[in-house]
């Protein structure tokens, strides 16, 4: 029986906490403009389309 390494950081699927804080930035995030709150959202969803 082989032991885990040391340290393993957890998959954020392990781990939902740590999604919730990084999408907290576009939740909390106020803007004038609402083509650069439209492109944050669109980067938003792009990020979260290529991690899965």
């Amino acid at each position: 029986m082989e032991l885990p390494p040391p340290y393993c950081p957890l998959p954020s699927a392990v781990n939902p906490a740590r999604e919730r804080v990084e999408r907290q930035a576009v939740a909390t995030r106020y803007d004038k403009r609402a083509y650069i709150f439209l492109g944050t959202v669109t980067l938003a969803a792009l990020i979260i389309w290529l991690r899965t």
